[in-house]
């Protein structure tokens, strides 16, 4: 690689790394443990995607293309898994849950409204809501990451389990860093795909920017841009809740349901923000500046 494409990468990362570093920072997570996941990335990924055609991946090889030693990789191999994919499940397995009491029928009332339901012995219950629509997770484990998360509350009155919300929420404090990692891991996986050689099924991936509004327009247009997106992402909610309804409706009750890909459309607004410390420092030097001409003028 030449030294204009090591510079041009160079300068790409430290695009991407700064506002992951600013919220890093703010969270008080040191370099040194991002350091380490970024290590283990490393050869997770050379381990498992860039083995040689018909042939096992060596710990040999993987140190050859991260520049890592044998050692190293021997170690971090041995460390294990570092994602959550147990949580993932579940996570996966209670929206399906929300989606089955939302739009089945079974379990919501004449105006379309989710029913509140007993937590069993009936036919329309919460557990045989987890039974039909959670793909094999107990009723246990749905109730109380749903409960948890404030998806679904008790009625003490009514003994009975009461819908909230479908959008899962954050009680822990980690939406942040939960939207950070999934919203970039999606778009940059996105990219990733659309970039590789000789790709011909690309993934949209578009975006529109205009760098001649004047400031005083920039809300009149945002607030319209958030209007139109708003729609846009509630009608494909819809229609997507549907049609995951649909297709799991048409399953026997207690049939465990095939793991499913995520699927969806990620929207975002951007805009320049003023670099803070350049502006600050420009204003002090212009005031360090009209000093000096005052002083001059005395």
């Amino acid at each position: 690689m030449t030294q204009q494409n090591t510079d041009v990468i160079t300068a790409a990362l430290i695009k991407i790394f700064r506002p992951l570093v600013r919220m890093l920072l703010r969270l008080h997570i040191p370099y040194k443990a991002c350091a380490d996941a970024l290590r283990w990335t490393y050869v997770d990924v050379a381990t498992h995607e860039f083995a040689m055609s018909a042939q096992k991946q060596t710990k040999s090889r993987v140190a050859v293309i991260t520049g890592l030693t044998r050692i190293e990789v021997e170690k971090l191999q041995r460390e294990g898994a570092k994602t959550t994919q147990a949580t993932a499940a579940l996570y996966n397995r209670a929206a399906r849950v929300l989606t089955g009491w939302q739009f089945d029928p079974k379990y919501s009332d004449s105006s379309g409204k989710p029913t509140p339901l007993d937590h069993d012995g009936s036919e329309v219950s919460f557990a045989n809501l987890v039974l039909r629509y959670s793909g094999g997770a107990t009723v246990r484990a749905v109730l109380d990451e749903l409960l948890a998360k404030g998806n679904v509350q008790w009625n003490e009155a009514a003994q009975k389990y009461e819908f909230v919300s479908a959008q899962f929420l954050a009680v822990d404090g980690t939406l942040e860093v939960d939207i950070l990692a999934t919203s970039t891991s999606d778009l940059l996986s996105t990219i990733e795909r659309n970039i590789r050689p000789n790709q011909t099924q690309r993934r949209l991936q578009a975006y529109v920017e205009q760098a001649d509004l004047p400031e005083h327009l920039i809300e009149q247009a945002r607030a319209h841009i958030q209007q139109k997106t708003n729609a846009l992402l509630d009608e494909l909610d819809q229609y997507l809740m549907t049609l995951a309804a649909q297709s799991v409706s048409k399953s026997a009750p207690r049939e465990p349901l095939a793991p499913c890909p995520r699927i969806g459309l990620g929207v975002y607004f951007f805009q320049d923000d003023p670099p803070l410390k350049s502006v600050e420092m420009d204003t002090r030097g212009r005031h360090s500046e009209r000093k000096k001409n005052a002083k001059a003028l005395e």
